[in-house]
């Protein structure tokens, strides 16, 4: 049995968008798997706070992509999120990126 599993960014990208129930449909089903068989879900490639707020609504806590942080010569773990801190964590890391970039 898998411990993680994780969701292509072909299907998190755009599932917030009106063309996104079949990638909703999807992720929902991979949830419901993953809650039986005790497995985490990842989400790759999280762009934006809309996408982010759907995949949490869903039920997926952890994410990966450019909303959450940018890549690193040095891999990070994924990060969790709930559907309290999502937003909060979102802005926080966007802020933290804004000032890094404007300090270069």
């Amino acid at each position: 049995r898998p411990s993680i599993i994780k969701i292509d960014r072909e299907i998190v990208h755009g599932i917030g968008t009106k063309n996104g129930d079949a990638r909703q449909a999807l992720v929902e089903s991979f949830v419901s798997f993953g809650r039986r068989i005790g497995a985490r879900l990842v989400a790759e490639g999280i762009e934006n706070r809309r996408d982010l707020s759907i995949l949490a609504s869903l039920g997926v806590h952890y994410g990966q992509g450019y909303l959450l942080g940018r890549p690193s010569p040095v891999p990070h773990a994924p990060r969790r999120f709930d559907a309290r801190a999502r937003i909060a964590t979102a802005r926080t890391t966007t802020r933290r990126t804004t000032t890094a970039t404007r300090g270069a």
